[in-house]
């Protein structure tokens, strides 16, 4: 039994480490061209994407590596392109992929592991075949000669048409359930994303409000009742609750800017999905530095629960610190409706 039970033992212990460290394994054959010819790139908050080469780059693994370890905590939004064909795809903690260059056939890959190449080429399908990466309206110019009945029928249609797709094409292959709801429900969003194609410019002219018609702004004006924190990992759920955010803004005060958007976003919505909306805000604005940043963080700073989000906050204020004069100290701050806060800065521990 002694014999045993050490084998066991390191099992045991190999399980235990690999649940400590809640990832994502993708194992890679090398192409003809080697890593410039097989990418991926998966998305977070805080920045446009991670791909394979920032692997390289910060040196956890080489150009050569047959394996990649992401440490995720939660599903996320991956793609894999190659010969610029796209295979976009959800990713769980836990999933080990398979991804084989293919030579010939109708796919650029082969995949495998924990999930079967049926699934992880879903989303890819429905991309070919209706539109999913780029939304079909997202280069409408608005203007009163647009027909936004026929706009918004022909977005439905198209929707409906996907979801009939994925359902034919999961009853025939192998796809599971929690895949399948989160495919449907990622287009359900992609939907009312595209829906808000007016307001996606982050440039909104002055003129959309009168623009954009009072029937289609009835339709725009139900979709905060599909606001729910339980999508918040959905790409298509990101881009659709920053945009609503955005038409809600134009519908309260006219017109858009940084102050308003975060105004807008503490008034209308709550929990994960409103510390999202901030944080991204922040975030942008962060990189164009067009504004007073500190005390706009340190009001963000009672608004946001998300612990991620809290750190990063507390990181810009850490790369902003300097010696404060009591003149400053004293100084009342500004709130992001650019008014003015009883708080002054000697308020706030740092």
């Amino acid at each position: 039994m002694g014999k045993h039970f050490l084998p066991f033992l390191i099992s045991v212990f190999g399980q235990f480490v690999s649940n400590a460290q809640a990832g994502i394994l993708i194992r890679q054959q090398s192409c003809a061209n080697g890593i410039d010819d097989a990418f991926f790139a998966y998305y977070d908050d805080f920045g446009e994407s991670v791909t394979l080469f920032d692997f390289v780059k910060n040196g956890t693994i080489t150009p050569h590596s047959k394996s990649v370890f992401v440490n995720i905590a939660s599903q996320t939004f991956f793609h894999f392109s190659r010969d610029f064909d796209i295979y976009p795809m959800y990713l769980l903690p836990g999933d080990t992929i398979d991804v084989e260059c293919a030579s010939s056939g109708e796919y650029k890959y082969k995949f495998g592991g924990s999930r079967s190449h049926a699934e992880l080429i879903l989303l890819a399908l429905v991309n070919k075949k209706f539109g999913y990466v780029f939304p079909n309206n997202s280069n409408l110019e608005i203007s009163e000669k647009l027909d936004y009945d026929y706009i918004y029928q022909r977005s439905k249609e198209n929707y409906v048409k996907s979801i009939e797709f994925v359902t034919e094409y999961s009853e025939q292959n192998t796809i599971t359930k929690s895949y399948y709801d989160i495919v449907t429900n990622d287009l359900r969003f992609n939907f009312y994303f595209a829906l808000l194609f007016p307001y996606l410019s982050t440039k909104v002219k002055d003129e959309t409000p009168r623009l954009v018609p009072e029937s289609y702004k009835t339709i725009l004006r139900k979709l905060i009742d599909e606001v729910d924190d339980q999508y918040i990992h959905l790409r298509g759920y990101k881009q659709f609750v920053r945009a609503l955010n955005r038409f809600l803004t134009v519908e309260r005060y006219g017109h858009v800017d940084f102050f308003k958007e975060i105004e807008t976003a503490k008034s209308k919505f709550d929990g994960e999905t409103k510390d999202y909306i901030i944080f991204r805000n922040l975030l942008l604005d962060s990189k164009k530095q067009v504004t007073d940043y500190t005390s706009i963080l340190l009001n963000a700073k009672l608004e946001i629960k998300n612990p991620k989000y809290l750190g990063w906050i507390e990181s810009q204020l850490s790369n902003s610190r300097h010696a404060f004069s009591k003149e400053e100290l004293s100084t009342q701050l500004a709130d992001i409706t650019q008014g003015i806060t009883n708080p002054t800065l000697s308020s706030y521990r740092f």
